[in-house]
């Protein structure tokens, strides 16, 4: 099967603020990532203080429908966020599924 080329650029919302996320080719960005890529390319300046009930180490996070989160250790700052078009593409290729009991 050939890997259908695919945009996995993705918005997140941290803190109020929109990060645009460009295309990378795993689709995947760790918290950490986000974290670092954000100051220099958002308006981070404004982000706003989370509600209550935040971690308070990263923010707060909205993520577009579709966007796949992967827990893959103990460090908060690990966590990736894997984008709608990618995780369309793998299922696609039958590398993910998902239950729609879920």
């Amino acid at each position: 099967m050939t890997d259908i080329a695919v945009d996995n650029s993705f918005t997140i919302t941290m803190c109020d603020v929109p990060v645009h996320l460009p295309h990378r080719d795993d689709g995947v960005w760790t918290l950490r990532e986000v974290l670092a890529w954000a100051p220099d390319n958002s308006d981070w300046h404004l982000k706003k203080t989370c509600i209550e009930g935040c971690s308070g180490k990263g923010g707060c996070s909205m993520l577009p429908p579709g966007t796949m989160l992967e827990v893959t250790s103990d460090d908060a700052m690990e966590i990736r966020f894997m984008a709608p078009a990618e995780v369309e593409r793998r299922r696609a290729q039958g590398l993910l599924w998902m239950n729609d009991e879920a």
